[in-house]
């Protein structure tokens, strides 16, 4: 399935819920893969690429810069304004979940991996490795309170057939303001570690990205 048949398969086939009070419709279970051999998806006449290029620019660019605060970004989508946290931060910074957090080593303090480079240093040492999984999602008692609960639950990544495979877990994805962005966010990462790979294996191929979201969705004020 690609991405204007998932948006027809939640029209059709979607069932309505509420979660918070809000109106969606909604579909469990859904799945899709991006081939990244042309372009990563097709847009409906409904979502132009333009509308959706001229806030991506700028939500690549808050990632990159692993900054919690919301000063930035809030500047051109209000959303994230107000989910904040109590303490005024922001949860889904993905660029600061993947390059940014660092975790010591057990026994050795003085050094820290951020999640790309153990995915990195897992398929460099061992091609076939299944262990190269970038986490996003913690869960926690740090999430109670606030309404940035993180979507993307992890990113893992596979060689086989010497092609670097991307699988994408997802617990909620809205299709209209959280996949568009977040479809662009996975192939950069996967495009990243594909480049650092192919300097120790020049043969290496640039798989799809499968996608598996357990509820995708979009708000009652996209429903046509």
């Amino acid at each position: 399935m690609n991405y204007v048949e998932l948006l027809s398969k939640i029209m059709d086939h979607g069932h309505s819920t509420a979660p918070r009070g809000r109106d969606v419709r909604e579909i469990m279970h859904a799945s899709l893969t991006i081939d990244q051999s042309g372009n990563i998806y097709v847009f409906p006449n409904s979502r132009p690429l333009e509308k959706i290029m001229s806030y991506l620019w700028e939500e690549l660019a808050w990632y990159f810069s692993g900054n919690q605060q919301p000063a930035f970004i809030a500047k051109f989508a209000s959303l994230w304004d107000k989910i904040k946290n109590p303490d005024g931060t922001l949860n889904s910074n993905y660029g600061r979940l993947v390059f940014y957090n660092r975790t010591p080593h057990p026994t050795m303090g003085n050094i820290t991996l951020d999640p790309f480079t153990w995915a990195f240093n897992c398929l460099k040492n061992d091609l076939e490795t299944r262990q190269a999984i970038i986490t996003y999602n913690t869960g926690g008692f740090n999430f109670i309170g606030n309404d940035d609960y993180i979507c993307t639950q992890h990113q893992a990544f596979f060689v086989r057939n010497n092609t670097l495979d991307c699988y994408v877990a997802l617990r909620s994805s809205d299709a209209i303001y959280g996949l568009t962005y977040n479809m662009p966010w996975w192939s950069l990462v996967q495009q990243q570690l594909f480049l650092k790979l192919k300097v120790f294996y020049p043969g290496l191929g640039l798989g799809p990205i499968h996608i598996y979201i357990y509820s995708a969705h979009f708000y009652a004020k996209h429903y046509v």
